[in-house]
């Protein structure tokens, strides 16, 4: 179910189907603009959600896993200079797919719901929020 604007988000969670048992939440502007609301109503209605940006699991989803957003910016940067400094067409550039994911658990999210992490999952973390 995707959300239109933040305004949306106290309906959306309304409609919910009853047997929701958890939430993936995409990256689409409303998702990070209403971030903090997200993954507040998720904790609210006892739902574990999960985010592919690092600032999910800040603003208190219980994980977030994806792409190293930093990595993928510098790279594209060394296309750009590619493309306007040396002249190279896009076309000829290789396609690039992220080489590094970053992992956040937020432990006291994980309290507040009741959900044990295994101490093997903790050490895979890239940041462990206590």
């Amino acid at each position: 179910m995707a959300l239109r604007s933040p305004a949306d988000l106290e309906r959306t969670f309304t409609e919910l189907p009853e047997d929701t048992d958890a939430l993936l939440l995409e990256n689409s502007v409303v998702n990070i603009v209403a971030q903090k609301q997200l993954c507040g109503l998720a904790n609210g209605r006892k739902l574990p959600s999960a985010g592919t940006f690092p600032d999910f699991s800040r603003s208190g989803c219980l994980v977030s896993y994806g792409e190293n957003l930093p990595l993928i910016y510098r790279n594209a940067a060394s296309f750009v200079d590619k493309i306007l400094r040396d002249g190279v067409r896009p076309g000829d550039l290789p396609v690039q797919h992220p080489s590094k994911f970053e992992l956040v658990v937020n432990l006291r999210t994980a309290k507040a719901l009741g959900i044990p992490i295994a101490e093997s999952f903790l050490v895979l973390a890239d940041e462990v929020i206590e």
